[in-house]
């Protein structure tokens, strides 16, 4: 699917959407990267939301610092990856800096609003619970974890435009409009792995 038709599908207001339906297609674009298996669950989201809201971040950089909480913090079954990548998102655009509770309170609120949301629409936030006997990496993974990934995504990315409303106009919608075929997603993901040292 191109940005094209993915556009004419949603109402455009003066060539762009709307806050609500801009998360929900960061959302849609999180998930594909997961479920073609270019990118783990967290770097799906963090790569989205900072690719797509312009975060200033090399995209080697955001799968570099997301890659250890793929799985659950790297297989352990911990707390989902998906969501880690989301709070490491809202870190990127609403810390300011400075250290401490005290310092951030407007992103530890943020960051409590979703964790709370996601262990209320999916029970827990931890990723042996959420996935069960599910094997990693497995076509049932692939097919399960998705809806984790785009609705970190497009939770992030609503509480980050709601704080942020400027970063609207730095939306990349090609980015945000590109769908890869599985297969050629999976050789040039392949192709990645073989080039890296």
């Amino acid at each position: 699917m191109d940005t094209h038709s993915i556009k004419s599908e949603t109402t455009v207001t003066e060539n762009r959407w709307e806050p609500d339906e801009t998360a929900r297609h960061i959302g849609l674009r999180a998930e594909h990267l997961f479920a073609t298996k270019q990118l783990w669950c967290s770097a799906a989201v963090l790569v989205t939301l900072n690719t797509t809201l312009n975060g200033g971040m090399p995209t080697e950089l955001a799968v570099q610092l997301s890659s250890g909480y793929g799985h659950g913090l790297a297989g352990q079954g911990c707390m989902c990856g998906s969501l880690s990548g989301a709070v490491l998102a809202l870190g990127l655009f609403l810390g300011d800096g400075r250290f401490g509770p005290m310092a951030n309170k407007k992103l530890l609120a943020a960051t409590r609003k979703l964790n709370r949301r996601f262990n209320e629409v999916f029970g827990s936030s931890c990723c042996r619970v959420l996935t069960g006997e599910v094997e990693k990496g497995s076509k049932k993974n692939y097919g399960l974890c998705p809806r984790y990934t785009g609705l970190s995504a497009q939770w992030a990315a609503e509480i980050i435009l709601q704080q942020r409303p400027d970063l609207i106009q730095q939306v990349d919608w090609d980015f945000l409009g590109r769908r890869e075929n599985p297969l050629a997603a999976q050789v040039k993901t392949l192709f990645n792995q073989l080039r890296t040292p």
